[in-house]
Order: structure tokens, then C-alpha cells, then sequence
């Protein structure tokens, strides 16, 4: 997303493009090239607190020099800057909640809760802020040194993080919160206050991104009515009827998947009829490829889990599957897939009503 968003950049001083759309590709630059310039100036800050504590200030530059130069603070500057930046990060919050409040917050679990989400979410914001610009500070880096990036489909699963994984991914940024700390400290322990949010982000960033991908968290939010939407507070027939089907399918969902493709004729035609591959163009080996995997299907049997890959190969192959049921019906060594089939479903696999369904 990075490097498609700093790419598209380009297109910014077309001749003919909308000014709404040059607001759209400004702000996907800005929104990965704000990191590398919040790190810079942070950079700077410590480096002039560096330079204000270890160096001695010159009153006379020039020879002969009759008046001090006086160091000059301009407060008026920074808290201008320091308002600004308050204002950007907190005024569409507060408005946002004020205009939930106004137009009715019942859906939303009440004034009092939405309110109290606001504030969590914050609270997130300030330690997930400064994990983000360290990482989008290096996806720009790496996009304006070309370096080859692969695109992986992200994890859309709710599995947890590991420990061990949060600490392979945020080590560095913990050793970074760390050492700025004790830099800072040693320097001017008073600048600490101003730099705590950032610093103690980092440190926290490893328990933060374990405890914020655990569900136990987000459904306890849930029960205590907290993050609430009018689509939970009254969930729309679409969603309600997708929950039901859901629940249907896990009902009556297959224990053996895979036996019951290969064995069953109505489900084997089914998977072959919504296999992937149908519509694939035939590359050079595909029949050598799939006699491979027909072999090592057989030869493990229905209990193997040794040919997990191959399984998943063939159910995108719908020749391959077509094939195997016609070994196991017809071939003697099918036998014992046949009778694993008997065993687990003694009065056969239930068929869905399609006629009701319909």
C-alpha cells in the first residue's frame, strides 16, 4: 500500500485531474510520509536538547563584540504548534461524539458509553501511534530505496499473536524506546514528560500488539457495550440471516471432509463441480503432477495426514477427483476407503433439501 500510494503521487500535477482527486492522492502520501517527518522532528528535538545541555552557550560570536547574544525561546510558536497539533488529533473526536450525542446515542450504547469508548480509543491511538511510525518510516524507506516487496495476503483470521512473535516484531522498537529513554534522561530528565507517550509506546508495543489481537478483549467491550454500532445494536436481515446460515452449516458440517468427496457420488460431483481448476489453463507435467498426487493419496489413505498438500491440490482439480472416486470404487485397494466411509456414516451422509432450499 505504501509504495502504490507514493507511485500514484505522480499523477498529483496531471493536467485535468479533479482537485478532489489531487486531495486523494495527497493524502495517501501524507498518510505514510507523515511517519519519517514525526520522526524526524523528534530526531531534531532530541538532537538541539543534546546540544542546549552539552554545549556551552557563546554570548560574544564576534571580537570586539560590545552586547550578548541572549539564547531566544519563542513560546508563542510553540504553543501555537503545540495547539495546532491538539486540535488536528482531538477536534473531529469531539465532534464526532458531540453530533452522536445530539442525533441519539442509543444505538451506540448510550452518551455515557460513547464518551467512555472515545476516551479508550485514545488511549490506543497514543500507543499504537508511535509502533505505526516506526514501521511506516521504513516501508518509505524502503520504497524510496527500491527495495522488492512480495504481496502476501494479510491474516484476516482472529488468531492471537504469539509471544515470541511480538518480540521478533517490535524487539527492535523496544531496544529503541529503550535507549531514548535513557538518553533523554541523561540529557535533561525534565524533557521525559514531553517525550513519556512516545517512548513508553515503543517500550509497551510488544504486550500491546499481544494483548490487542487476543478476542477475549474485544468481547468483553462487546458484553460492557463499549465500541458499539448501530449494525450490533439492531444487526440488519442480511447480517442477522448470514449468522443464522452460519450456524446451519457449522451444524451439520463434515467430520471428514475430504472421505466423504472422494467416496460419496452426490458430494464428489459437487466437488468437482466447484473446484477451482476447472476453468485453469492445462500447463505442461499436469498429468504427471496429478498421477503423483493420486499415488500419494492412495498409498496414505483416508487417515493419512502425510498427503495434507496433495488433498488440497486435488480438491482444486476437478479430473483429479473425479479419478480418485473412480479408484476407490473400482480398484480393490480402494476397499479401505470405502470402509472407512461405512464406519463413520453407518446410514450414509445426509443429503441438504435442495427442493426446500429452492
Amino acid at each position: 500500500w505504501c509504495h502504490g500510494n507514493l507511485m500514484n503521487f505522480r499523477l498529483f500535477m496531471v493536467r485535468g485531474v479533479h482537485t478532489v482527486h489531487r486531495l486523494v492522492f495527497l493524502t495517501g502520501v501524507m498518510s505514510y510520509l507523515s511517519a519519517p517527518l514525526w520522526f524526524l522532528f523528534l530526531l531534531l528535538s532530541t538532537g538541539l536538547l543534546a546540544i542546549h545541555t552539552l554545549m556551552e552557550p557563546e554570548y560574544f560570536l564576534q571580537p570586539n563584540q560590545l552586547y550578548p547574544l541572549w539564547p531566544r525561546w519563542h513560546p508563542q510558536e510553540a504553543i501555537a504548534l503545540f495547539s495546532a497539533t491538539m486540535t488536528l488529533l482531538f477536534l473531529p473526536k469531539l465532534l464526532s461524539v458531540l453530533l452522536v450525542c445530539i442525533q441519539g446515542a442509543q444505538a451506540y450504547g448510550g452518551r455515557l458509553r460513547v464518551v467512555l469508548s472515545m476516551l479508550i480509543e485514545t488511549l490506543f491511538s497514543v500507543l499504537l501511534a508511535p509502533v505505526r511510525m516506526l514501521f511506516h518510516s521504513v516501508f518509505v524507506t524502503a520504497a524510496f530505496l527500491g527495495w522488492s516487496v512480495q504481496w502476501k495476503s494479510p491474516q484476516r483470521g482472529d488468531d492471537a499473536t504469539p509471544w515470541g512473535e511480538a518480540l521478533r516484531r517490535h524487539g527492535s522498537q523496544i531496544v529503541i524506546g529503550v535507549l531514548w529513554t535513557a538518553l533523554v534522561a541523561w540529557l535533561d530528565a525534565a524533557f521525559l514528560w514531553w517525550l513519556a507517550p512516545i517512548v513508553v509506546s515503543l517500550i509497551l508495543s510488544a504486550p500491546v500488539s499481544v494483548i490487542t489481537s487476543r478476542t477475549g478483549l474485544g468481547l468483553a467491550a462487546r458484553r460492557g457495550k463499549l465500541f458499539l454500532i448501530p449494525e450490533e445494536y439492531a444487526p440488519p436481515t442480511e447480517l442477522a440471516n448470514t449468522d443464522l446460515y452460519q450456524q446451519q452449516n457449522q451444524a451439520v458440517a463434515l467430520r471428514h471432509g475430504f472421505l466423504v468427496a472422494v467416496v460419496d457420488p452426490l458430494y464428489n460431483a459437487l466437488a468437482c463441480a466447484m473446484a477451482r481448476a476447472r476453468h485453469a489453463k492445462v500447463v505442461a507435467g499436469a498429468e504427471r503432477l496429478r498421477e503423483q498426487r493420486l499415488a500419494q493419496v492412495l498409498t496414505v489413505g483416508p487417515d493419512g495426514a502425510d498427503a495434507e498438500a496433495a488433498r488440497w491440490r486435488l480438491l482444486n482439480d476437478p479430473d483429479g477427483m473425479a479419478l480418485l472416486h473412480r479408484h476407490v470404487w473400482e480398484d480393490p485397494a480402494g476397499a479401505v476407503w470405502l470402509a472407512r466411509y461405512r464406519e463413520q456414516y453407518p446410514h450414509g451422509v445426509a443429503r441438504p433439501d435442495l427442493a426446500s432450499e429452492a
